[in-house]
């Protein structure tokens, strides 16, 4: 059995990994966003399925997460 302390650690850890899944994922959606009218698609596509991939993980964290704590 793991520790009280080491047990907050653990969900600290597991929630800073989070907050950057949602930072990564803003980021990622703004530079989708900042390619709109260049004509680089392929750029474009590119962050959008980062963006998306970010999304997921964090989605999957969260009830991961969620289902563990509970």
């Amino acid at each position: 059995m793991l520790t009280q302390s080491f047990q907050y650690l653990l969900i600290s850890i597991a929630f800073i990994i989070l907050s950057f899944l949602i930072m990564y994922g803003y980021y990622c959606r703004r530079r989708y966003n900042s390619f709109y009218g260049t004509g680089r698609i392929a750029d474009m596509e590119i962050w959008r399925a980062k963006s998306n991939v970010a999304w997921l993980f964090t989605f999957c964290l969260a009830m991961a997460l969620l289902f563990h704590l509970v």
